[in-house]
């Protein structure tokens, strides 16, 4: 999935630094902030990965504040930030930090095509009530990866992260991530909801046609079109 999407993707940047707020040294943003785009974004570029794999290394051994320094550092040097937003959100996840949420929406802003940041979006936007944005949010992780699993304990988590979190800031932050996404996002009916017919819906497209679905919904999504 990760070279299909690639070679799909190409080397456009997603956004453009223009009117940008400049990176913060210490990465600390309101939530409203992270709901948009902060920086551009090279979803094709492989130049976090080291990054990325030794973050994640550090996080295995819950050496938390190293992981953390590292994904900062990388905002400021790699050319691809959308992987660095979500591990960044994990991070702050675990630390049930405010901000945690905020990062995942700006992984998904910035164009990612890993479906675990539109995953967890859509669980905090249920927890929150929000029930079309969650279904919009879950029908965009689904078109991205047909076989991406729920995970009840991080549903749990970040029910828990919501209840936690400064209500109103977070559901108007979700809110302007959505319309940031509303060309792009698919609608919250656009997908059946009943499991059976979303999972013919998601795999009937066997030859691979742009223009149908579920792939047409996918690059509209990703390649933001």
């Amino acid at each position: 999935m990760a070279g299909f999407l690639r070679r799909l993707l190409g080397g456009k940047k997603r956004t453009s630094e223009d009117e940008r707020p400049a990176l913060s040294r210490r990465g600390e943003y309101s939530l409203e902030q992270l709901s948009r785009p902060l920086f551009a974004n090279d979803p094709s570029s492989p130049d976090d990965d080291h990054l990325v794999k030794r973050a994640l290394s550090l996080m295995q051994s819950r050496r938390w504040e190293e992981a953390r320094t590292i994904v900062q550092n990388g905002l400021h040097t790699c050319n691809r930030k959308d992987r660095l937003c979500e591990v960044l959100a994990n991070i702050y996840l675990n630390e049930n930090n405010p901000a945690a949420m905020g990062w995942y929406m700006q992984s998904c802003v910035l164009g990612s095509p890993s479906c675990a940041a539109y995953l967890k979006v859509s669980y905090a936007a249920r927890a929150l009530g929000l029930d079309d944005i969650a279904w919009r949010f879950l029908n965009a992780c689904d078109v991205i990866d047909v076989g991406m699993k729920r995970n009840s304990n991080i549903e749990r988590d970040i029910a828990d992260h919501v209840r936690s979190s400064e209500r109103s800031q977070l559901v108007a932050a979700i809110r302007n991530c959505e319309r940031e996404m509303d060309g792009y996002l698919p609608l919250p009916d656009e997908i059946p909801h009943d499991q059976h017919e979303r999972e013919v819906f998601l795999l009937q497209n066997i030859t691979g046609d742009p223009e149908m679905p579920p792939l047409k919904q996918m690059l509209r999504l990703i390649k933001r079109r």
